[in-house]
């Protein structure tokens, strides 16, 4: 019973906040918070102290797999903490694995948008690479200017 309901909860969350990610380009706090509360709460209900610290933890890891990229500014707030509703759902070895195949999953649908609009992204390494190395050599970091009016394609992790 424990598993199909984790299963169906988790996957009715994952679904919502994807499409309204695709979007609005956010994961609104109205899905997440409450969807943490109930995961930790279900595991807590149905299987003591050992419940809510496996669903604590996995909240805990969830978020904490996003916490850099979000605060270097690659994933948004939403991101974590929906991989902290993840990990509420399925502990924090199972969020870890979730982390892992969705990086992978992350690395070909980037993958196929730089292939799609490989007009945008000609020249990106190279760019990428003499920045890198002009910035080693005077010992300060210079940004690329932008391109003002470029659309760029995004990603929703």
């Amino acid at each position: 019973m424990m598993v199909s309901f984790s299963i169906i909860f988790l996957s009715i969350i994952l679904m919502m906040s994807a499409v309204i990610d695709v979007r609005t380009q956010k994961i609104p706090n109205l899905i997440t918070y409450p969807s943490m509360l109930i995961a930790v709460t279900y595991h807590w209900f149905s299987r003591g102290l050992d419940g809510l610290l496996f669903s604590a933890g996995g909240v805990a890891t969830g978020i904490g797999l996003l916490f850099l990229p979000y605060l270097l500014d690659r994933v948004g707030a939403g991101d974590a903490k929906l991989m902290g509703v993840v990990g509420g759902v399925v502990g924090p070895k199972g969020v870890f694995f979730a982390f892992l195949i969705t990086a992978l999953v992350g690395g070909l649908y980037a993958l196929a948008l730089a292939l799609i609009y490989r007009e945008h992204f000609k020249g990106l390494f190279k760019n990428f690479f003499y920045r890198v190395f002009s910035s080693l050599l005077i010992r300060k970091y210079i940004p690329s200017p932008e391109e003002i009016n470029q659309k760029k394609p995004r990603l929703c992790y």
